[in-house]
C-alpha cells in the first residue's frame, strides 16, 4: 500500500517530462494520498466517530511532490478513538520520509479556532473529507457555511488574512524582485496567490509556479520552496530555459498574482491605510500625468520614488529614461546582492530620499542637506548601475549612458559631468575606504584631486551610502559608517585647505587617543619586564558593534600572526589591524575585532583573549591552541578563484596586497603565517567581507622596513598567499 506513494511520485515525475499539465498530475498525486490515508485509516482501531479530513493544500488538491500532509482528526470527544486513527495514519507515512500532521479536534474546539487561530481557520476553509464519519464531517462543513455567512467574521477574518500576509512579506524580502525569491511564501508567490483566492479573486491556475515548485521539490528530493541560483539554473534546464529567461517569466507571472492580490486585499486594509493608499495613488497620477516629465517628477523629491516605481511597474519609465528598461529583471549574481538590478536602483534612490525625513547617520544626513543640486544626485543615484550587463566594468559604460541621459533630459554639459562622476566612482569611495590606509596622505591627496569639489564629495558620500544599504539588510554596517565618516572627513578636510602630516601615526590618531597611548607606554616601561608580558587595553565600543584592542610588546618576528592565532582560537573575526612600531623596538599593535555574530566582545571573552595573549607570548605555542580549539565556519555561498594583487604605486612606503578568497575562520592566520615565512612585516591589515568573499588588503614591508619591488620576490609571495588561501 505504501509502495504507492513512491509509485505517485514516479507517475507525477515523468508527467511533469511528459507535459502533462500540473493540475492534472496534482490531482493524481493528491489522489494517491488520500487513497493511502483511507486504507491506514481503515487499518486502525478507532472510534467509528472519527473523520479524517484534508487540510489545505493537500484539502485543494494542490499536492506539490513534497508537501506538508495536513490532515485533522475530528472526532465526537472520544479522544482515545481518535488517537488509534491518528497513530494509524502519521506513523507510517513518517516512517516513509513523507512531512504529515495532525490536528485532533471536536467540532467545538474547530468552532472556537474560527475566533482565534488565522492558520487553523484558514485550512479549514479548505477542507475536505478523505475518510470516516462522513456524517460528523458534514457537521463541520455545515459549521463552516454558517460562519462563512457572518458577515463580521468576513470582515475580521479578511482583517487578519491582511496583517498576516502584511507581516510575510517582510519576513520573506518585502519585494517580488528578490534574486532568489521564496516560491511559496515570497510577494506574488504562492501563498499569496492562494489567499487572493480565499478572498475572492478568480483564481485562473497558476500553472508556471506550481510546475516550478514540483521540479524544485524533485531536484532536491524533499519539499524546497527556495529558487537560489543553484536551483534557477536546475529548473530552467527541465523546462528548457534559460536561467534568465526563467526568472523573467518568474518575475512577470508574480507581478500579476500581486497586482490581482491587491485588488482583493484592499478592502480588508486598515482605513487609515486606505485613504493613503487613494490620496497616494492620486498624487502619482498627477505627477506623472498622461505623459511624464523628469522636471515634474523630480520636483516632487518627496513621491519621486513612488512615482518612478509606478512608472516603471507600468513599463513607461522608458518614456523618461529609455536606458533604464534594459534593467528590468536583470540578476546580480553572488551571495552579496539580494534584489535584481532594477529594483536594487530604485531602492537606493529611496535612501537618498529618506536621509531628508528619517533617522540615518549624522555625517551622511548633514552632507545630504548641504548638496544644492539634490536633482542631479537622485539621476546619478537611478543610474549608478546602469552599465551593468554591458561588460566587466559597468562604471565606466554607465558613465557614458549616464551623461547622455543628463543631456537628453536637458541638463548642462558641466552637470552631466557631475552626474557622470557619481556613476564612474560610486565603488571607488567603499573601496578605498574599506581596503586602504586611511592614514594615508597621498591617499588622501590624490582622492581629493580626483573628485575636486565638496559638493560632489558630498554626493558621492551619500550614494556610496545608499548603494551599500540598498543591496540588502544588514550589509551597511556601524564599522562601514566608521571608515567612510573618517575617510569623508580626512578628504574634505584637504579640500578645505587643511594639509596633512607626514608622520602616519599622527594622521591616524587623535590628540586623546595619543595621550592613551603614552600613557600606556609609560605603564608598560615602568613594569620593569619589557619583552616578556605584553601589556593589554580593551574598549567596547558597543555602539560600532566591535571591541579595539591595545596591545604593546617588544618587538619580536611573528607578532601579528601571535595575535591573530589567539583571536582565531577565540572564533574571533579581525576587522582592521594596525602595527606601529617604534625606534626604541616598542610595537604598538590596535586591532579592532568582531565576535562571530558580528558584535562587540563579551568582557569575560576579552578577559580569556587577554590571559592566552600573555601565555602566547611567554611562549605557548599559538598553532596548538588553535587545533585545540571549536572552530565555528563561516557560512559560505559558493566558491571563487583565489586571487592576490599587488600593488607598488598606492603607497609611497609599502607594497600594498589585496587578496580575494572564500571567507573562512582562520583565513587571516594563515595568511599571516604566509606573510611570515616569506619574510614580510605587516604594517596595517584591513579586512572586509562581502557575504561568502574575503577581501582582504596588507600594507607590508621586508623585515628591514623596505618597500618590496623586487618582482622574483614578489612572486614568491604570491604563491605562498594563494596556497594559504
Amino acid at each position: 500500500m505504501l509502495d504507492s506513494l513512491s509509485e505517485g511520485l514516479f507517475s507525477f515525475k515523468n508527467g511533469l517530462k511528459d507535459g502533462v499539465t500540473i493540475f492534472a498530475l496534482q490531482k493524481n498525486w493528491t489522489d494517491v494520498i488520500d487513497f493511502v490515508v483511507q486504507k491506514l485509516f481503515e487499518s486502525s482501531r478507532s472510534s467509528p466517530n472519527v473523520a479524517v479530513l484534508a487540510l489545505g493544500g493537500y484539502g485543494r488538491r494542490e499536492m506539490s511532490p513534497y508537501s506538508d500532509i495536513d490532515l485533522l482528526f475530528l472526532h465526537d470527544g472520544a479522544t482515545e478513538g481518535a488517537k488509534g486513527a491518528v497513530d494509524a495514519v502519521l506513523y507510517p507515512l513518517w516512517d516513509s520520509k513523507f512531512e504529515a500532521g495532525g490536528a485532533t479536534r471536536t467540532i467545538k474546539q474547530c468552532a472556537g479556532m474560527f475566533y482565534g487561530d488565522i492558520k487553523a481557520a484558514s485550512a479549514m476553509c479548505d477542507a475536505r473529507f478523505v475518510a470516516g464519519d462522513d456524517k460528523l464531517s458534514d457537521r463541520l462543513f455545515d459549521l463552516l457555511q454558517r460562519q462563512l455567512q457572518k458577515q463580521a467574521w468576513r470582515r475580521k477574518f479578511a482583517r487578519a488574512k491582511y496583517l498576516e500576509q502584511e507581516l510575510r512579506f517582510k519576513k520573506f524580502g518585502g519585494s517580488i524582485y528578490m534574486l532568489e525569491p521564496h516560491i511559496k511564501e515570497g510577494e506574488g508567490g504562492l501563498r499569496e496567490y492562494q489567499t487572493a483566492c480565499l478572498m475572492g479573486a478568480k483564481g485562473e491556475g497558476n500553472e508556471f509556479l506550481f510546475k516550478i515548485r514540483a521540479w524544485l521539490h524533485f531536484l532536491s528530493g524533499q519539499r524546497e520552496d527556495r529558487l537560489t541560483f543553484e536551483n534557477q539554473k536546475l529548473v530552467a534546464e527541465e523546462l528548457n530555459l534559460s536561467p534568465d529567461e526563467l526568472m523573467e517569466k518568474y518575475y512577470r507571472v508574480t507581478t500579476s498574482v500581486h497586482k490581482e492580490s491587491e485588488k482583493v486585499m484592499e478592502s480588508a486594509a486598515p482605513l487609515f491605510r486606505r485613504i493613503y493608499n487613494k490620496w497616494r495613488s492620486e498624487r502619482i497620477r498627477k505627477i506623472t500625468g498622461f505623459d511624464p516629465s523628469w522636471q515634474r517628477v523630480v520636483a516632487n523629491s518627496d513621491m519621486l520614488y513612488e512615482a518612478l516605481s509606478f512608472l516603471h511597474d507600468k513599463g513607461d519609465l522608458k518614456k523618461l529614461i529609455p536606458s533604464f528598461e534594459r534593467l528590468r529583471f536583470k540578476a546580480q549574481y553572488g551571495a552579496y546582492h539580494v534584489y535584481t538590478v532594477d529594483v536594487h536602483s530604485l531602492l537606493a534612490l529611496k535612501m537618498v530620499i529618506e536621509l531628508g525625513r528619517k533617522k540615518s547617520p549624522v555625517a551622511i544626513r548633514k552632507a545630504y542637506k548641504r548638496i544644492k543640486k539634490k536633482d542631479l544626485l537622485f539621476l546619478a543615484t537611478l543610474l549608478h548601475d546602469i552599465g551593468k550587463g554591458r561588460g566587466e566594468n559597468h562604471t565606466t559604460e554607465g558613465a557614458k549612458i549616464a551623461r547622455e541621459e543628463a543631456l537628453r533630459l536637458g541638463y548642462s554639459a558641466e552637470d552631466a559631468d557631475d552626474i557622470a562622476f557619481l556613476v564612474s566612482s560610486h565603488l571607488i569611495m567603499p573601496r578605498l575606504a574599506f581596503s586602504r590606509d586611511l592614514a594615508d596622505p597621498h591617499l588622501i591627496e590624490n582622492f581629493a584631486g580626483s573628485v575636486g569639489t565638496m559638493e560632489r564629495l558630498d554626493m558621492l558620500l551619500v550614494l556610496t551610502y545608499a548603494d551599500i544599504k540598498a543591496i540588502g539588510p544588514d550589509v551597511w554596517t556601524a564599522w562601514k559608517e566608521r571608515l567612510l565618516n573618517t575617510f569623508y572627513v580626512s578628504v574634505k578636510g584637504f579640500l578645505a585647505g587643511h594639509k596633512t602630516g607626514s608622520e602616519r601615526y599622527l594622521i591616524a590618531h587623535s590628540a586623546d587617543e595619543i595621550k592613551v597611548h603614552t600613557e600606556m607606554y609609560n605603564a608598560f616601561m615602568m613594569a620593569g619586564e619589557v619583552g616578556k608580558s605584553p601589556h593589554v587595553m580593551v574598549k567596547h565600543l558597543r555602539h560600532h558593534s566591535h571591541s579595539e584592542f591595545l596591545i604593546m610588546a617588544n618587538d619580536a618576528p611573528g607578532i601579528f600572526l601571535k595575535i591573530v592565532g589567539v583571536m582565531t582560537a577565540h572564533n574571533v573575526d579581525i576587522l582592521d589591524a594596525e602595527i606601529n612600531t617604534g625606534k626604541n623596538g616598542i610595537v604598538l599593535d590596535i586591532l579592532q575585532a568582531q565576535n562571530e555574530i558580528g558584535g562587540s566582545l563579551s568582557d569575560s571573552l576579552a578577559d580569556r583573549i587577554i590571559a592566552e595573549l600573555k601565555e602566547v607570548f611567554s611562549g605557548k605555542d599559538v598553532d596548538l591552541l588553535i587545533n585545540k580549539s571549536e572552530r565555528i565556519l563561516k557560512k559560505r555561498g559558493g566558491d571563487i578563484e583565489p586571487k592576490v594583487v599587488i600593488d607598488n604605486d598606492v603607497s609611497a612606503y609599502y607594497t600594498v596586497i589585496d587578496i580575494f578568497a572564500n571567507d573562512r575562520i582562520g583565513l587571516l592566520y594563515d595568511l599571516g603565517a604566509a606573510f611570515f615565512k616569506t619574510g614580510c612585516s605587516i604594517d596595517v591589515a584591513k579586512i572586509l567581507t562581502k557575504a561568502d568573499t574575503a577581501v582582504d588588503s596588507f600594507y607590508i614591508r621586508d623585515f628591514n622596513g623596505q618597500k618590496i619591488t623586487d618582482r622574483k620576490r614578489l612572486e614568491e609571495i604570491k604563491k605562498a598567499l594563494l596556497a594559504a588561501t
